[in-house]
């Protein structure tokens, strides 16, 4: 079928060849999105209320997966995105990663069809931001420290959070102590007026995957009561309204960096022990959206 493109004349005219077909998924679904796909239309010659956007992406999707005609150019991309990786982070610790499910991160950003997914801006690969992972594991170890010292800490009153956090450290005296969380908290994420001494490194794709992307449907139910932020109430009279959107696939594997941050001394952070909770954070925690779904939940590659 000849897509409407929304781009000037010439441009249509390729992406409606093969030789057009964009090798960047990240580019294809923010600037190459046929008319009919935003707008969600019906397909012509389909079943009654069968639309245009869930079969386009899942198309897409399998562009880049085994036997797809992309698969061959992104893993090769994907090896030297990794072997570029693997320079700039020889420092740090490192680590892997496999997906036991699916995994979307950005779900909620902003572009033509209203759902989201963070990409690499470059590549079009998978990607796990470093801002992402840095939110876990400020997450992970906050919790352990409220959870240990029965304490009520607020991210929302950082002065307070600050107060209890130096109350702990002061009282860290023994090797296996219960504030030990509360020390490696402040090593590595600083304190008010103090920076932390860590970088959080984008974790990156590892080029050992078969099925990279899947599409994943979610169907709400009471779109009025949505749409009027709760000005309506909820009732069953309500059509549902599936909402296809793309996810990276189980079993893909990422490659984890946290390293020190420049000017950081050497002794600043007991690295030996970050590395071993670093390991748990995503297990215990997941990362990205619908977690609770059972979205991003990874386990370690020994």
């Amino acid at each position: 079928m000849n897509w409407t493109y929304l781009t000037p004349k010439e441009t249509a005219s390729v992406l409606n060849t093969d030789s057009g077909q964009c090798a960047n998924l990240g580019l294809i679904l923010g600037r190459y999105v046929p008319q009919e796909v935003i707008e969600n239309q019906d397909k012509p010659n389909g079943r009654r209320g069968e639309k245009h956007r869930e079969p386009w992406l899942r198309e897409q999707c399998e562009r880049f997966n085994k036997d797809g005609g992309a698969h061959k150019a992104v893993k090769a991309l994907a090896q030297a995105r990794y072997d570029r990786w693997k320079a700039r982070t020889e420092d740090c610790i490192r680590w892997k990663m496999v997906l036991k499910s699916r995994l979307i991160i950005g779900l909620g950003g902003k572009g033509a069809l209203e759902i989201g997914i963070t990409l690499d801006h470059v590549t079009g690969l998978p990607v796990i931001p470093g801002s992402a992972l840095k939110g876990v594991a400020r997450s992970y170890f906050l919790l352990r420290i409220a959870k240990s010292n029965k304490l009520a800490l607020d991210p929302a009153d950082p002065q307070a959070m600050n107060e209890a956090l130096n109350e702990l450290e002061s009282q860290l005296t023994a090797e296996g102590s219960q504030h030990q969380h509360a020390h490696l908290f402040r090593q590595a994420f600083g304190a008010l007026g103090q920076a932390g001494a860590l970088i959080f490194h984008d974790a990156v794709l590892v080029p050992r995957f078969s099925e990279l992307f899947a599409v994943d449907v979610m169907t709400p139910h009471f779109s009025k009561y949505y749409r009027s932020t709760g000005g309506a109430a909820p009732g069953d009279d309500d059509s549902p309204n599936p909402v296809s959107f793309v996810t990276v696939a189980a079993d893909v594997q990422f490659a984890f960096a946290v390293g020190l941050r420049a000017g950081a001394p050497a002794d600043s952070i007991d690295l030996e022990r970050l590395y071993t909770e670093l390991r748990k954070m995503i297990p215990a925690l997941g990362i990205g959206s619908k977690t609770a779904a059972g979205y991003g939940w990874l386990e370690v590659v020994e």
